[in-house]
């Protein structure tokens, strides 16, 4: 059975007529299933005759299992596998703000064989964050295309005084170091966006890293941390409704169809906190042109269905599509302005 069909049927049955009338509800547990369908399906995926003489294609994702960064490969590689033919199989690799995955990533046959997630951690910021990194991302990987982009959400706990960024950011200035927030790890995108809210608010509030969004979710909704800032699939929409949690703003150029009440930063008074994180496809460094232009070719159509793109949506993403040109202009911008950033938080890691 097609792996979609397969989803929706799984989904009907867990959610009732839910799934249709009411998606965002069933958000958690939709994502529960689509997880379990896809890595199945990926696993499955060259059985018969499409696994063809080209072998499996492992696909390395530098962060834990069951965040957005798994889900999003996951999806992909169900449409890689399907129109290559061939057995895509993913292959978790987390620590050290994805560097660890990222370095096995460099260090792998360029042979068409071997992929791997690239996102702004480990390709614009790890480059100004780490004293001594393993890889240099120009010289250790060869772009294949973005795969999508999205904003974050400054999101509180519902037990929070503030109704607004603007009043959060007077309690905050009126509680230095008091307020924590919670990120899935120390030199990733999400810890350095904290850094940024506090530079720009003027404000002190405390770094707490977990070792993944879930117990970094956990401890938010138990009111151990008051603030995290994350994309929308990592909070559970269902705990946004419900008043368990309280989003503030959104960091993109425009309020999220999702949430559509969620002002962005800039219409909620912080116009500077514009922040956009997004998850593209990288091969190790000399695989070759035709390699990156198969692949590139079969994850722009995987990109295009119409079904990917309504799941992405529904947990705030974009599908971005790209050229490899235009995939590397994208990192060489946003390094340049992360590097900014991280000097002025005066932070590096060895």
């Amino acid at each position: 059975m097609n792996p979609l069909r397969q989803f929706w049927r799984r989904a009907a049955r867990a959610c009732g007529r839910r799934v249709l009338a009411r998606p965002l509800r069933c958000l958690p547990g939709l994502l529960g299933v689509l997880a379990l369908v896809l890595s199945g399906s990926a696993l499955a995926q060259g059985a018969g005759a499409g696994a063809g003489a080209r072998g499996s294609i492992r696909f390395i994702v530098p962060f834990p299992a069951g965040g957005s960064a798994d889900l999003v490969s996951r999806i992909v590689a169900r449409g890689l596998g399907e129109a290559l033919g061939q057995q895509i199989v993913v292959d978790n690799r987390a620590g050290a703000g994805g560097t660890i995955g990222s370095t096995l990533l460099a260090r792998s046959s360029p042979d068409g064989l071997n992929i791997g997630l690239g996102t702004v951690s480990t390709l614009a910021l790890a480059p100004s964050l780490y004293r001594s990194l393993a890889y240099e991302p120009d010289a250790a990987f060869e772009p294949i295309t973005l795969i999508s982009e999205a904003p974050f959400l400054l999101v509180v706990n519902g037990a929070v005084p503030a109704r607004t960024l603007g009043e959060f950011i007077e309690l905050a200035r009126s509680r230095p170091g008091q307020l924590n927030y919670s990120s899935i790890g120390s030199g990733t995108i999400l810890h350095f966006a904290g850094e940024h809210f506090n530079r720009l608010a003027n404000v002190q509030t405390v770094h707490v890293p977990y070792k993944g969004a879930a117990p970094a979710l956990v401890d938010l909704l138990a009111g151990q941390v008051q603030f995290m800032i994350d994309q929308v699939a990592s909070f559970q929409v269902q705990n946004l409704q419900s008043g368990r949690l309280r989003a503030l703003a959104v960091t993109g150029p425009a309020r999220l169809s999702a949430l559509p009440d969620v002002p962005t930063a800039r219409e909620a008074g912080l116009a500077d906190f514009e922040l956009v994180t997004w998850f593209s496809l990288m091969a190790p460094r000399g695989t070759s042109s035709e390699a990156i232009a198969r692949l590139g070719a079969a994850a722009r159509s995987t990109l295009a269905g119409a079904e990917l793109r309504e799941l992405f949506r529904e947990q705030g993403l974009e599908p971005r599509p790209s050229t490899p040109r235009e995939l590397a202009e994208r990192i060489g911008r946003d390094r340049l302005r992360w590097a900014g950033i991280i000097r002025a938080t005066g932070f590096q890691l060895d």
